[in-house]
């Protein structure tokens, strides 16, 4: 058996508004808030 053991660091919850892109706006906020790595939970 292999594992790994991680741990959560920041956690956001983002809500999209009318018009809004999901690719694009994940995207933006990626970038602005220096996240390298992460998980989408529709």
């Amino acid at each position: 058996m292999k594992y790994s053991e991680g741990k959560i660091g920041r956690v956001f919850v983002i809500r999209l508004e009318d018009g809004d892109t999901m690719p694009g706006v994940i995207e933006s906020f990626a970038q602005e808030n220096n996240v390298r790595r992460g998980m989408c939970i529709l």
